[in-house]
């Protein structure tokens, strides 16, 4: 069982490891969007987004509503962005840690 879960978990990081899927879960934070508009949006091919959309969809990530011929896709479970959010402090967190052992080796280079 533990195997799997780190294995699930292996594929949800890989997924969210992408800079174009993290970008349509941005843009579908707020809103319904159909694949032109987010086609628009990132400057990105009608293929390249279609083929994240289903990375996305087959994740459970987002869904999609039709309306006439267009889907418009939305996040499916918005707890991924309890994740990405706990994801971003720990970078900010890691980052600040490095800034101030830097400033303090700065610091003492100066007094000593």
């Amino acid at each position: 069982m533990q195997n799997l879960l780190i294995s699930e978990s292996v594929d949800l990081l890989k997924i969210l490891g992408d800079t174009t899927r993290l970008s349509i879960l941005q843009i579908l934070k707020n809103d319904e969007t159909s694949a032109a508009e987010l086609e628009d949006e990132l400057d990105k091919s009608q293929s390249t987004i279609s083929q994240h959309i289903k990375v996305l969809r087959e994740a459970d990530l987002i869904e999609a509503d039709k309306d006439g011929r267009v889907n418009y896709y939305k996040v499916k479970n918005a707890k991924v962005f309890k994740i990405l959010a706990r994801i971003k402090s720990f970078i900010i967190k890691t980052k600040k840690e490095k800034l101030d052992i830097l400033n303090k080796a700065q610091i003492n280079d100066t007094l000593f």
